[in-house]
């Protein structure tokens, strides 16, 4: 508790710093991800995350039952270059026996992307483990095949220290995993994952003692859980069962056989959100004429879910929001193929980002029904149609 207190005005700053550049109000989507791993995901620029994970299971103290708990706490700021930075802060961990918190300080960058154009993501993530005083590498890769993705990581282990008050071992361990994600709406997913030590025996001797104990097998851990966005808002809840404590690299390659009941809730931060200035910025073509009017709101919709319009016409999107939303009908930024339709012949065409104020109007030469979405509000559903008749 010292050395957090002493990092607290570190912390502090940090978030603050993030805080004033503003950026894209989008949350940690666990539709994207499993409850064990991260997904590779980086965030959008300017943004501060704070996700809160709580994991709960039973001791049984023969007359008396007690209810245990493990909470981890994410803090991350996106960075140009989809680059993360952060910690995880955990208690109850079971990194190491003798110390009941654990802290990670991380930093991931995506060096593929599905969003920038690449057919998988691709990932490394540097992190150094308090509780274990290790230094740890995860390589992540994330395979999108429509409704499903498949993920999957390698670790590398510094130290994996003490996990239990009698067992310990301080040598260098590697860990393999995968995990997949069903996305069975825009708002609704299934996902689990698992993950294994190389090597899962331990050594183990009394605590203060020399004599070295039959060795002990440390359980693969393991998770599976049901995602959901939550209707008109950024943020995003997690329930899952899992064999793990935390969602540190350290933490979640291992189990000890006791199955865990959690929940995870996402939540990002920005000052744009309620401070951002209002300006008038127009973008895309004006070669059409205007024959529909669409706002974007701070309920994450479009305010006309569909319009109908004639070829040759234009719609013009208004964010009269205080976020930031696109207008996006581009399948390569879509993280759901539900999210885009487009009729043969049409090509794809983005807003970009559209700060409060701004203005974006697209020309249909092509009949037919257009999906499209806002790229950082697709987990909680911004999606809507334009149809073409000739």
């Amino acid at each position: 508790m010292t050395k957090l207190r002493e990092r607290a005005p570190l912390v502090l700053a940090t978030l603050f710093t993030a805080l004033l550049t503003g950026g894209p109000l989008a949350g940690q989507s666990v539709l994207d991800r499993t409850p064990n791993l991260s997904g590779g995901w980086t965030g959008e620029e300017g943004t501060v995350y704070f996700n809160f994970l709580h994991r709960f299971w039973k001791l049984d103290l023969g007359d008396e039952d007690r209810i245990l708990n493990s909470p981890t706490f994410l803090l991350g700021v996106s960075l140009p270059g989809r680059v993360l930075l952060g910690l995880n802060y955990a208690s109850n961990s079971l990194v190491d026996g003798e110390e009941f918190n654990e802290t990670e300080f991380y930093g991931r960058w995506a060096f593929l992307a599905t969003s920038a154009g690449a057919p998988v993501d691709v990932t490394v993530t540097a992190a150094f483990n308090e509780a274990a005083s290790s230094g740890d590498l995860e390589l992540s890769v994330g395979a999108p095949l429509g409704p499903l993705t498949l993920h999957g990581v390698g670790r590398f282990l510094g130290k994996v220290a003490k996990p239990g008050n009698d067992t310990f071992f301080d040598d260098p361990r590697w860990a393999v995993g995968m995990g997949a994600v069903i996305r069975v709406t825009n708002g609704v997913a299934i996902a689990g994952d698992i993950v294994t030590l190389t090597d899962r025996d331990i050594e183990r001797r009394p605590s203060g003692g020399d004599v070295v104990l039959p060795p002990k097998r440390l359980d693969r851990a393991w998770s599976v859980g049901l995602q959901l966005a939550i209707p008109a808002t950024p943020h995003t809840l997690s329930l899952h069962l899992s064999n793990a404590r935390t969602t540190t690299l350290q933490g979640s390659s291992f189990g000890d056989g006791e199955t865990r009941y959690g929940f995870e809730f996402t939540i990002p931060f920005t000052l744009s959100r309620y401070f951002g200035s209002r300006r008038s910025r127009s973008t895309g073509d004006a070669g059409g004429n205007v024959a529909a009017e669409v706002a974007m709101d701070d309920q994450l919709r479009f305010t006309s879910e569909t319009v109908r319009i004639r070829t040759g016409q234009a719609v013009r999107w208004t964010n009269t929001s205080s976020l930031i939303h696109t207008v996006t009908a581009d399948p390569s930024k879509a993280n759901n193929a539900n999210s885009v339709s487009l009729p043969s012949g049409a090509q794809p065409f983005d807003s970009g980002d559209l700060r409060p104020g701004d203005v974006f109007t697209h020309t249909f030469s092509e009949p037919g029904t257009y999906r499209y979405f806002c790229i950082p509000h697709e987990g909680a559903g911004m999606v809507a149609t334009v149809i073409v008749t000739g």
